[in-house]
């Protein structure tokens, strides 16, 4: 007797709700539009290419976790930032960002001309110096400047990114430069 009514109870249970196609879809269309821009603000965060992977699925996960919040999204860019910088700060590795930024920055790194035997090392410190005075910046300028310098993203892009103004991202970036500037002086007479 206790058996049936323990399944009489089970079948009262309701289902989960399985995602139906359309949301499915909503969700792609999502993912293939943001995916790169996604990455970028990772990448602004972490400091790190090596988590850019790891933490971009973690986001993907949330957003699939809270897809019926969506229909009450206003606007899915600022929504989704949000999102994205939670799981970069989440992931716990922006203390150990060095080594990735200054992999990335080796691959951007091209001589002008053909170096010689000295070039190498005074390009290599070169490098090495240029890497430290952008981790050395606060993570609001150098969130800026990674999504101008490395994603190309325009002012109004990332002042629609940031929730910030236009001018706001100006001064960040005038910032940003003069800082680093400033720095690598610093750093020639030392």
């Amino acid at each position: 007797m206790q058996t049936s009514h323990a399944r009489h109870n089970d079948h009262q249970r309701p289902e989960p709700e399985s995602p139906t196609a359309a949301q499915k879809r909503a969700l792609e269309e999502i993912i293939a539009q943001h995916e790169r821009w996604v990455r970028s603000v990772v990448l602004a965060v972490t400091g790190r290419q090596d988590d850019v992977d790891d933490v971009t699925q973690q986001v993907w996960m949330r957003l699939w976790e809270r897809r019926d919040q969506l229909s009450e999204v206003t606007d899915l860019r600022k929504w989704l930032y949000r999102m994205t910088r939670n799981a970069a700060i989440d992931a716990g590795r922006s203390t150990t960002r060095r080594r990735g930024l200054w992999r990335r920055f080796k691959l951007l790194w091209t001589p002008r001309s053909q170096p010689g035997p000295d070039d190498d090392l005074i390009a290599s410190e070169r490098s090495r110096n240029t890497m430290r005075a952008i981790e050395s910046l606060g993570e609001k300028y150098r969130t800026v400047l990674v999504l101008r310098v490395w994603r190309g993203m325009s002012y109004d892009e990332i002042a629609q990114t940031l929730d910030i103004t236009p001018q706001a991202v100006t001064t960040r970036l005038v910032r940003a430069r003069r800082t680093l500037r400033a720095k690598l002086m610093q750093g020639e007479t030392q």
